[in-house]
């Protein structure tokens, strides 16, 4: 995903968090970051890569919740459930 040296350029204090679904692996992103670089250095476009890699994902924690925990709450766990 981050190319043979797994850096990403551009950024002074990159975070970048991946929150995973519970059930359908479903990703939301939340980047931070103290300085940007200006656009004419080689600035690497963070939600493009993390796109390519994921597919399909959330960057707005309300939507998230809306769209995919809610789902996700009315479904089976994969696999069987015994009791002790």
């Amino acid at each position: 995903m981050l190319g043979d040296e797994e850096k990403l350029m551009g950024y002074e204090g990159l975070q970048v968090i991946i929150y995973l679904s519970s059930k359908r692996m479903i990703p939301f992103v939340e980047i931070h970051y103290l300085q940007k670089a200006p656009v004419f250095t080689k600035v690497d476009d963070v939600m493009d890569k993390l796109k390519k890699h994921y597919g399909t994902l959330y960057t707005d924690k309300s939507e998230f919740a809306a769209k995919v925990l809610a789902e996700e709450k009315e479904m089976a766990m994969p696999g069987e459930v015994y009791e002790c």
